[in-house]
């Protein structure tokens, strides 16, 4: 059947839910009415917006990158939302993509002349194969690294399927080639939004009246921006970060240097935990090999965390400077 998504995460048949499902047993109702498409040309709406407004469209993509997580091939995959969509919107699974053993994972919705492109982020779970494919492209993608330069266990997947980015983009040409006059929305979290962020900055492929970006706490994009398109920086009115204040992703994107590539940010206002607190106090940068780290990206950085505990809030703050904390340890970092 073709179902809306639901607005709770209940026990099928006896199973126990993924891990993501798990944490979203109790989540609100986040789809209702929705943000008309034609407001998605010029996003700097998004920065003074009314809490309703926002949810208009936040609800759209927080549910599109859900279902990224638990329809596709991996750790958090549940066979109760195979033939899940977005409200009001038709799941088109010949422009999807879920590779069985490893690779990018992609989901893609249309809305009449609209499209919607969620990317999903990288599986931190049980699922090894995965996960494995995934944290290796995240080093060819973010750690400027070279195919012949990954750790022997990468190997196992050719250097096509660990490019991420330009499966990506062969996947962006094919929806705009095959659906003449979308509009395109681009999201994703962590590794799908960075990915997101990305495309945002190629040039409108043909078919295509334009793309954007509204994704969850990309990881700092301007070093791969650089390499991959040559250019240093992304439209501020067409490509929007949306983070927790304390996400070491977020983080790690504006300190000690200012990676974000000018892309605007939100920011959601939240609880530090005493594990996030002795993660930073060693910044810069982020040691993501600390334990404390770790468990800081447990709390703040998960798509649980984001579905469930933030997008449900409203408006996150989307002008002004970081953080006085963040700014104390690395002064003259600015968010747009």
């Amino acid at each position: 059947r073709n179902m809306g998504l639901v607005d709770r995460m209940t026990v099928v048949n006896g199973r126990t839910p993924s891990f993501l499902s798990v944490a979203l047993v109790f989540m609100p109702l986040i789809f209702g009415e929705q943000q008309d498409p034609y407001e998605w040309e010029d996003l700097s709406w998004l920065k003074n917006c009314s809490d309703d407004d926002f949810r208009s469209l936040s609800r759209i993509i927080a549910n599109a990158t859900f279902l990224s997580y638990v329809s596709t091939h991996g750790s958090y995959y549940d066979p109760e939302y195979d033939n899940a969509t977005v409200n009001g919107w038709k799941r088109r699974y010949e422009h999807s993509r879920d590779p069985a053993n490893g690779g990018m994972h992609a989901l893609f919705f249309s809305n009449r002349n609209y499209g919607l492109l969620a990317l999903r982020g990288t599986d931190l779970g049980t699922s090894v194969t995965s996960h494995l494919a995934d944290s290796c492209a995240d080093k060819l993608l973010w750690n400027n690294q070279t195919y012949d330069q990954l750790p022997v266990y990468c190997k196992v997947f050719t250097a096509h399927t660990l490019d991420y980015y330009s499966r990506a983009v062969d996947l962006l040409h094919e929806v705009c080639r095959s659906n003449p006059n979308m509009s395109l929305m681009l999201t994703g979290h962590s590794l799908g939004a960075g990915l997101s962020i990305l495309l945002s900055a190629l040039s409108t492929p043909p078919g295509c009246t334009f793309l954007r970006a509204v994704a969850f706490s990309a990881p700092g994009v301007q070093i791969a921006l650089e390499r991959r398109q040559g250019v240093g920086e992304v439209d501020p009115k067409t490509a929007f970060v949306l983070a927790d204040t304390y996400d070491p992703v977020f983080v790690s994107s504006v300190c000690p240097r200012d990676l974000s590539s000018n892309s605007s940010v939100c920011l959601w206002e939240s609880q530090l935990t005493r594990d996030c607190a002795t993660c930073y106090d060693r910044l810069p940068p982020v040691q993501y090999a600390d334990p404390f780290c770790l468990s800081c990206v447990s709390q703040r950085h998960i798509y649980a965390h984001y579905f469930k505990d933030l997008v449900p809030r409203g408006r996150p703050r989307c002008s002004g400077p970081i953080p006085d904390w963040i700014y104390d340890k690395c002064p003259g970092v600015f968010v747009s």
